[in-house]
């Protein structure tokens, strides 16, 4: 079968041309996380054409992301890495917000832990936090009074949503 080009000839010619990669967008989408915890640092990739997907890709190496600052505040984090030998990778960055913990409210009563004698009885405030059932504490000492003030206020905002914030 013989072909006729454009220009009118027969002949046999060269053509070069080029393939471009399909692209692979890699997205941190972000998250928050209380400082202490790990987060997820969990990545998107979309983009994969003619069915393929990351097992089948050929010479396919996921992208990466790592987060070496934890401390409190927002932090802005862009993936890397990757390879495909079809694809070229287009990075997407996320915020990672690590947010403070919420104070112990047990915590931040003045006695800091130390004991304190109770009316001249010798007794100590542990003395108090009996795991009985119906046993109420001693309403006499105020610190007693103010500690269980302050763990019901902070059930109270916890369960309404409010952030507590310990203080100085």
């Amino acid at each position: 079968m013989n072909y006729t080009w454009e220009d009118g000839t027969t002949a046999t010619k060269d053509a070069t041309w080029t393939i471009n990669k399909a692209q692979l967008v890699v997205t941190y989408a972000g998250e928050t996380v209380q400082k202490g915890v790990a987060p997820q640092l969990a990545l998107t990739v979309t983009g994969f054409v003619d069915g393929e997907t990351a097992d089948t890709a050929r010479s396919y190496t996921a992208p990466t992301l790592s987060a070496t600052d934890l401390s409190v505040g927002a932090h802005e984090l862009t993936p890397a890495g990757g390879s495909a030998d079809d694809y070229e990778f287009v990075y997407v960055s996320g915020t990672l917000t690590v947010t403070d913990t919420a104070s112990d409210p047990s915590n931040s009563s003045s006695n800091n832990g130390t004991s304190s004698s109770n009316n001249g009885t010798g007794s100590s405030q542990k003395k108090h936090k009996s795991h009985k059932k119906g046993v109420l504490p001693d309403t006499s000492d105020a610190s007693v009074v103010l500690s269980s003030v302050s763990m019901i206020a902070a059930a109270g905002a916890i369960a309404s949503g409010i952030r507590l914030r310990k203080r100085a």
